[in-house]
C-alpha cells in the first residue's frame, strides 16, 4: 500500500531530488525505457524515487504534478505496479494521472512482448470503481487504436497488402465492416511479425497464399480471434493447421484452395459447424468424403471442387447459361469465349443453369481437358479446353 505524505516546506526540494534521481537512472541505463524485465529484476536505487514521483502526482504545485507525470511516463515497467495501486486507492487527481501515465506506458510497449501496462489497465477496467473504469476504458480504446495504426504500418512495410474492398469467400469486405490483409510471395516478415495480427481489432479477413505457409504459420494467424473470413491458398499445411482454424471463435467463412489436406482431415472439418461458408478447392479431399461433409453441414455451406477452372461467371435465363463475366488469361478467355455467349455443354452434359455449370466443372482438376460447347447468336463453337487454376472473379 502506498502512503501519501502531506506537503511540507521541504516538498519542493524533495521533488527536485526525486526527478533528478529517476532522470539520472534513465540516462545511466538503470531504468531502461519500457523494459518489462525490470519488474523481474527490480533496481533498489530506482524504486524509492518511483514511489516519490507517484506521490508527487498530487503535489500542490501544478508544475510539480506535470513534471512527475512526464518522468513517470518515461520510467518504463518499474512504475507500473505503483501506478496501478494508486489508481485503485488514491484520490481523484491521483487516479486520473496514474491512468494517464499507464496509458502512455502501454502505448510504448511492444505488443508482441509482455504488455505489462496494458495488462494493468485491463485489471483496472475489470475491478475498478465507476470513475476508474470509465477513465480506463477510454485509455484502453486509445491505446488499441494507436497500436492498430502502428501495427498496420509495420506489417505493410514488410509486404502485407491492406484492402478495404477485398472479396474473400464470396463476401466483400468494405470499410464499414473492417478491412482485409493479403499475405503472398511479397511478404518478408517473420512468424513473430504475424503474431501482431491479434492487435488489429478491425481486421475482418485474411488472404494468404504461397508454399511458405505451413502449420506453424496458420497456428499463429489463428490466434487473431477477431478475424471472420480466412482464405489459404497453395499452402503446405496438414490437419494440424485445420485444427487451429477450427478454434477461431468468430470465423464465419473458410476457403482452402490447392492445399494438400486429405480425407483424414474429415473429422476436423466436421468441427466447422459454425461456418456459413466452407470452400474446398483443389484439395485432396475426395468427392465421397466431401459428400459426407455436405450431409452434415449442408450443401449451402460446403463448396467442394476438384480445382479445375474455366474462367467465367454466368447467369441463368430460360434454362440457358449466359456468360456475364470473363477472367482474362484463363482457359475460357484463351479459347475465345466472350461475354453474352451461352455455354450449352460440358463434355456429354447439357448445361441448363449457372449452378449446373459450377457443379459439372467441380468434378474436374487442374490440367484436365474437357470439351466445352457454346453459342453466340446463330454460331456454335466447341473446343477441348485445358482447365487452369481457380482465380477470383471479382
Amino acid at each position: 500500500m502506498i502512503r501519501f505524505l502531506p506537503y511540507s516546506p521541504r516538498f519542493e526540494s524533495l521533488c527536485r531530488r526525486s526527478l533528478a534521481t529517476v532522470a539520472g537512472a534513465i540516462v545511466l541505463g538503470l531504468l531502461p525505457l519500457g523494459n518489462s524485465a525490470a519488474i523481474a529484476q527490480p533496481n533498489p536505487n530506482v524504486a524509492p524515487a518511483i514511489d516519490e514521483l507517484v506521490r508527487q502526482l498530487d503535489a500542490s504545485r501544478f508544475q510539480d504534478r506535470e513534471e512527475a507525470t512526464r518522468i513517470l511516463a518515461q520510467a518504463g515497467s518499474p512504475a507500473i505496479a505503483p501506478l496501478e495501486e494508486v489508481a485503485r486507492t488514491g484520490n481523484q487527481e491521483l487516479r486520473a494521472r496514474a491512468i494517464f501515465v499507464l496509458k502512455q506506458l502501454a502505448v510504448e510497449e511492444n505488443p508482441v512482448e509482455e504488455c505489462l501496462a496494458r495488462d494493468a489497465l485491463d485489471r483496472l477496467a475489470e475491478n475498478g470503481s465507476g470513475f476508474v473504469r470509465h477513465r480506463v476504458l477510454a485509455a484502453i480504446d486509445e491505446v488499441d487504436r494507436i497500436r492498430q495504426s502502428r501495427t498496420l504500418t509495420y506489417l505493410q512495410e514488410r509486404g502485407a497488402v491492406l484492402r478495404t474492398d477485398l472479396v474473400i469467400i464470396e463476401q466483400r469486405i468494405e470499410v464499414t465492416g473492417g478491412y482485409g490483409l493479403i499475405f503472398d510471395e511479397n511478404w518478408k516478415g517473420t512468424l513473430q511479425d504475424l503474431s501482431r495480427l491479434n492487435f488489429l481489432r478491425d481486421l475482418s479477413a485474411l488472404q494468404m497464399s504461397g508454399n511458405w505457409i505451413n502449420d506453424e504459420i496458420v497456428e499463429t494467424i489463428a490466434q487473431a480471434s477477431q478475424v471472420r473470413l480466412v482464405s489459404i491458398r497453395n499452402a503446405t499445411i496438414t490437419d494440424r493447421a485445420v485444427a487451429a482454424l477450427a478454434r477461431m471463435g468468430k470465423l464465419e467463412g473458410l476457403e482452402l484452395r490447392y492445399c494438400p489436406i486429405a480425407d483424414d482431415s474429415l473429422p476436423t472439418l466436421k468441427r466447422f459447424q459454425f461456418l456459413s461458408r466452407l470452400k474446398l478447392i483443389g484439395t485432396l479431399v475426395t468427392r465421397e468424403a466431401a459428400a459426407d461433409l455436405i450431409d452434415l453441414l449442408g450443401a449451402s455451406v460446403v463448396d467442394h471442387r476438384q480445382g479445375g477452372f474455366l474462367g467465367v461467371a454466368c447467369d441463368t435465363l430460360d434454362q440457358q447459361c449466359f456468360v456475364i463475366r470473363l477472367v482474362e488469361g484463363t482457359a475460357a478467355a484463351q479459347a475465345g469465349i466472350q461475354v453474352r455467349d451461352i455455354i450449352t455443354r460440358v463434355g456429354d452434359t447439357a448445361i441448363l443453369s449457372s449452378d449446373h455449370l459450377i457443379e459439372t466443372l467441380s468434378k474436374y482438376s487442374v490440367g484436365d481437358k474437357v470439351l466445352i460447347v457454346w453459342s453466340r447468336g446463330e454460331m456454335i463453337f466447341e473446343k477441348e479446353i485445358e482447365l487452369g487454376e481457380f482465380t477470383d472473379l471479382n
